[in-house]
């Protein structure tokens, strides 16, 4: 069955060869390992799974990273974990950091883009979010960090904040609906870099949508979670918001979806695993454009929202 607009990867980065941030200068000695611990009772992602050498950094070829990203670089699905996005300008690409790279203890990520902004986009809305920031050993940067909800409303704010070095400077940001976040830095081209970021991945009911594949191209869809036999929809929209179904078995139920959301052709149903999974053609107009969400007709439950 064909989708006009529906599930993906995220567009990749298909431009010439981008030199790596710090541009063009020598390494310096890397520093002793640090430990920072961040509270919170969500997932914390330490941006571990990439592979990159030992002191060494890596361009991915890609704007966008999510959980089932494969970079222009071949690595991935499962570079991070489910319940948001990272992101650059589209001219640029995330950038993976190694250990010991210009005084970096462990892995992080930046977005090597000239307008030095990294984003973070969200599935589900967040009350509290935390990070740490990180500069390149000799090359300090200050940092101003957004916290904005799915209107493009600004809930929280901090900085200019000082980032001296590559040690640690925990920022939280908090509010009612965060559904974006945004790292500027103010120094270079490059973007502050982050790690141990702190975040809720929950869904509204165990739902799991994810989405696996090229695009454009055969994408691998699957929902899990589902109670078995129960019917499943599947929904779109041009961006995030908290859309409510007008009417239906689940009038009243709010997506994460703004109020383009609309439902594809075709019901799907959980097998006696409680699973859904089937291939599906990708357009390329769906590219970077699209927002997916599930919904279990049964219970009305919904699923994370899935960043084409």
């Amino acid at each position: 069955m064909f989708l006009t607009l529906s599930l993906s990867l995220l567009s990749q980065f298909t431009a010439g060869p981008q030199q790596l941030a710090p541009y063009g200068l020598p390494n310096t000695t890397p520093i002793a390992p640090q430990s920072q611990s961040l509270g919170g009772p969500a997932v914390v992602e330490d941006f571990e799974a990439y592979v990159v050498a030992v002191g060494g950094a890596e361009g991915t070829g890609s704007s966008v990273i999510f959980e089932g990203t494969i970079t222009g670089t071949g690595q991935g699905p499962g570079l991070v974990l489910p319940g948001c996005s990272y992101y650059c300008d589209s001219a640029g690409q995330i950038q993976w950091n190694g250990d010991s790279y210009f005084g970096l203890n462990t892995k992080k990520i930046l977005a090597n883009a000239s307008d030095a902004r990294l984003g973070i986009r969200y599935y589900d809305l967040q009350s509290s979010v935390s990070l740490n920031l990180h500069a390149f050993d000799g090359f300090p940067d200050t940092a101003i960090v957004e916290a904005y909800d799915s209107t493009g409303f600004l809930v929280d704010t901090t900085g200019p904040v000082a980032v001296p070095d590559a040690s640690p400077v925990p920022v939280t940001l908090t509010g009612a609906n965060i559904s974006r976040v945004e790292i500027n830095g103010t120094a270079y081209p490059w973007s502050p870099i982050i790690d141990n970021h702190d975040f809720s991945s929950s869904t509204s009911c165990g739902l799991q949508l994810s989405i696996v594949g090229p695009c454009p191209g055969v994408n691998t869809i699957t929902i899990n979670g589902g109670a078995p036999g129960a019917p499943c929809k599947v929904g779109y929209a041009f961006g995030l918001g908290s859309y409510v179904i007008p009417a239906g078995p689940c009038a009243g139920t709010i997506l994460g979806l703004d109020a383009t959301a609309t439902p594809l052709p075709g019901t799907w149903f959980f097998d006696g695993a409680g699973q859904i999974m089937f291939n599906q053609f990708i357009p390329t107009a769906a590219c970077g454009n699209i927002f997916v969400q599930a919904l279990e007709l049964g219970s009305c439950c919904t699923s994370n929202v899935v960043a084409l």
